[in-house]
Formats: C-alpha cells, structure tokens, sequence
C-alpha cells in the first residue's frame, strides 16, 4: 500500500513538522545549479518565484529571464558539433538541475517528516 501527503491543510504545523515554505526553502539551499555560481533557493528567487505563492508562481516563471542569462549565441561556423548545438545542451542541463533540486528538496522535507514523526 501506497503512502498519502496531504499538503496545506496544518495539520503539518499542528505536529511541529518542518514542512513550511521556509523550510523548503532552507533544503533548497544547499542544492547546486548547472552553471551557476548562486544556489537553488536563490536563483529561483532571482526568477521571482515568492515561496508563499511557490506553486503558482512556478507556473509563471520568468522563461525569458532563463533565456538572457543561459542562453549563447551558436556558432554556426564552428566544425565542432558542441559549438553549434551547446545552447541547447545547456539549457536542458540548467533546466534539469532545477527540476532535480526541486525534486530532491521535497524528497528531503518529506523524509525529516517522516523521521520527526517516527
């Protein structure tokens, strides 16, 4: 039998569990983004995403602001494959550390969860 999350509704709270918005945001802290120098919780604060809206705001991430700062001019000159299709390489890989920190971090939060309440 499968496990149930119930998320929202402060019972969470109730128990003393760490599972607020800042909380999240602390575990996002110490996750690395591909070709970043800043950490998970600080460049999706960069994107304007507001930890009390996080799911919302996830939905409206600024995409052109990814764009401007991971995105490189090609060069189509080049003989070597990487320097014509590397953007792309590199936007899939920004893109999939983001979703892997934010994947990682709830696994982490549900895990303390769990923990604090065995």
């Amino acid at each position: 039998m499968g496990k149930l999350y119930i998320f929202g509704n402060g019972l969470d709270l109730h128990y003393k569990l760490k599972t607020k918005p800042s909380d999240f945001v602390n575990i996002l802290k110490d996750k690395d983004i591909y070709n970043e120098t800043n950490n998970a919780a600080e460049i999706f604060e960069n994107y304007n995403v507001l930890w009390s809206n996080f799911e919302q705001d996830m939905a409206y991430i600024e995409l052109e602001q990814i764009e401007e700062n991971q995105v490189q001019s090609p060069d189509y000159m080049s003989e070597h494959e990487y320097d014509r299709d590397g953007v792309i390489t590199n936007v899939e890989e920004y893109v999939d550390s983001l979703k892997r920190a934010i994947f990682e971090s709830l696994s982490d939060m549900i895990y303390t969860a769990e923990q604090d309440i065995a």
